[in-house]
């Protein structure tokens, strides 16, 4: 793992690649999404053939192809942490082919959104941080607070995709987005 840095997005990026290291040998590989996937799957109770799954699946499925192009110069299939920050940065500015932040919101957003209401309520957001990401009830709580910008109590896909790209753009660590993984 690479040390602390002090550059915001860096330490966002950190964040994120330590939850898909699934199995926490120091690099992603495509394994590691489809380790998530299932994780999702597991905890929603889905169907390998649920058309949530399929879309989540495809998302990362792109991304990967996307992190592979940006950052595996020695084509061995899997991305250190470093490459992997590089590669981010890569992809996220990257619009011509993919937008990857707005492809696993709104995958990320299906999924929670258990009752289909076209809402997320703060249980159902909880519920993902929390059994999913590892977050703390509380700081799990702040977030959904945070993101709730309109502040009705629940959060729109809109709300969910500004604070996935919030996340994966903005340089400061105060933006309600920035909290998506737990705060800093």
């Amino acid at each position: 793992m690479a040390t602390a840095t002090a550059d915001p997005l860096a330490r966002k990026y950190q964040r994120v690649f330590e939850h898909l290291d699934a199995d926490g040998n120091g690099y992603i590989e495509q394994s590691d999404f489809a380790s998530f996937v299932d994780r999702l799957a597991k905890e929603y109770k889905l169907a390998k053939k649920d058309q949530k799954v399929h879309a989540i699946t495809a998302a990362f499925d792109m991304l990967w192809n996307e992190l592979v192009r940006h950052a595996d110069t020695n084509h061995d299939n899997r991305i250190s942490e470093e490459e992997y920050i590089a590669s981010v940065r890569l992809t996220v500015d990257d619009t011509t082919r993919f937008n990857a932040t707005d492809a696993l919101a709104n995958a990320l957003f299906d999924i929670m959104d258990v009752n289909g209401d076209g809402q997320i309520s703060k249980d159902e957001f909880t519920r993902l941080q929390q059994n999913v990401w590892g977050i703390s009830a509380p700081d799990a709580i702040d977030t959904f607070t945070a993101l709730d910008t309109d502040g009705d109590g629940s959060l729109s896909r809109q709300e969910c995709v500004k604070g996935c790209r919030q996340y994966f753009n903005s340089n400061s660590l105060d933006e309600p987005g920035s909290w998506f993984f737990g705060r800093f």
